[in-house]
């Protein structure tokens, strides 16, 4: 005996749905954007934050930073994070954070500065200026970073 195919079966189907839900109700993965012009520092990044639950996308610049930044908020996926190399090869970190909460009005996005600078009294003034969530200084602290970007998200 044959049935039509859009008969009930009297065996439920095997891949049947258990719980309906919204994707809204699943946990985003937190965004982090690194501005980072130095292609070892990126590659040692990559190795601290290869196992961090943290969507990571890298910019090269403070141009292409913006760029995406400001693509990101027209998708409607916002950066959680911005951690900002402070001296870039067409800009400053600090100019991109002015940008980011002067003339985008984003006070929500965490920002943290990375540096080398030996005396950090300088960047610190920047940062708080910008309201930055921490300077992390590469050579001593890099390894920490992931560390720092969830202090700087259980802030937000």
């Amino acid at each position: 005996m044959s049935s039509h195919p859009l008969e009930k079966s009297a065996h439920p189907p095997t891949h049947e749905v258990i719980a309906m839900g919204s994707f809204r109700d699943l946990p985003r993965r937190r965004r982090v954007l690194y501005v980072e012009d130095d292609e070892t520092t990126i590659a040692l990044l990559r190795k601290h934050l290869s196992h961090t639950p943290f969507s990571i996308e890298y910019a090269q610049t403070g141009k292409e930073a913006i760029r995406m930044y400001c693509a990101a908020i027209e998708d409607g996926r916002p950066f959680d994070v911005i951690v900002l190399d402070v001296m870039l090869p067409d800009t400053s970190g600090l100019s991109v954070a002015e940008r980011v909460r002067e003339d985008h009005k984003d006070e929500q996005t965490a920002i943290i500065f990375c540096t080398n600078v030996v005396d950090n009294s300088k960047v610190d003034a920047s940062a708080e200026r910008v309201s930055a969530r921490g300077v992390v200084n590469k050579a001593e602290e890099l390894s920490k970073i992931g560390s720092y970007i969830e202090k700087a998200l259980g802030a937000a």
